[in-house]
């Protein structure tokens, strides 16, 4: 009853989710990043002010060369980089909950020790905290993202990212009523007055989404005497992080 008037935009934007880890492939495997240093030698001046060492002169390049973190090359700082990286955690529980492993990229020197890393988390974590650890990442890296220099733009930004934050807030504070025993009315009554303008995120066309939302969390909560109370979080919170990275793709 409540999950089928968004069924399809999710799965289509979790698709696009998926895509992340490709985009991350191609990022990282074409760039090589030289940090601001010191003008001198053969050095040429960038366009924006940098110096920037001609990586044919190896000697010079070499010397000068600083590495970039693979992090900062594959998710922008800015909220919607915010999304990015929640969108790839997710990919990273999606491969170990199924029993994947990382062996088309093990042969990357790069990306490869990246990504097994970020595996080995999920891992050491455990899908359920891995999980929760994802949502209240989102909302820090939201709090913390730059600011775009154009206020239009920043406007937009905050207007797709920054409204999926707040269905963040509101999914996991369910949850957390939910472990309370209190009602879906009373939670909703709760975040009634704060429920975000989703107009301009994936969720756009669906009329009043949030309480949708809400109540499919309550519906999956229903099933706990059967799976138990680890798997019922263990699903609760992964179809809420799921909302979370359809609503901001």
């Amino acid at each position: 009853m409540f999950i089928q008037p968004y069924t399809k935009k999710f799965l289509a934007a979790f698709l696009m989710a998926v895509g992340v880890v490709g985009f991350s492939v191609i990022s990282v495997s074409n760039v090589y990043a030289q940090d601001n240093v010191q003008s001198g030698g053969s050095a040429e001046g960038s366009e924006d002010g940098g110096v920037y060492y001609d990586p044919s002169d190896y000697q010079q390049w070499k010397e000068n060369f600083k590495e970039t973190p693979v992090e900062d090359m594959g998710f922008r700082k800015n909220k919607k980089g915010c999304a990015q990286k929640m969108a790839f955690t997710t990919v990273m529980i999606k491969k170990y909950k199924s029993g994947e492993g990382l062996e088309e990229l093990a042969d990357s020197p790069i990306l490869g020790p990246y990504m097994k890393k970020q595996y080995d988390l999920v891992r050491q974590k455990g899908v359920l905290q891995a999980q929760k650890d994802m949502m209240h990442d989102y909302q820090e890296c939201i709090k913390k993202a730059q600011a775009e220099e154009d206020p239009g733009d920043e406007y937009d930004l905050d207007m797709r990212y920054g409204a999926c934050d707040s269905l963040n807030t509101i999914l996991m504070g369910t949850i957390d009523g939910i472990k309370k025993r209190q009602s879906m009315d009373t939670v909703i009554q709760r975040y009634k007055k704060r429920f975000p303008d989703l107009s301009e995120t994936s969720y756009g066309d669906i009329k009043d989404p949030v309480p949708l939302f809400i109540g499919r969390l309550y519906q999956i909560a229903k099933g706990a005497d059967v799976r138990g109370e680890k798997e019922m979080y263990e699903s609760l919170y992964d179809h809420a992080s799921q909302l979370v990275v359809a609503c901001a793709m």
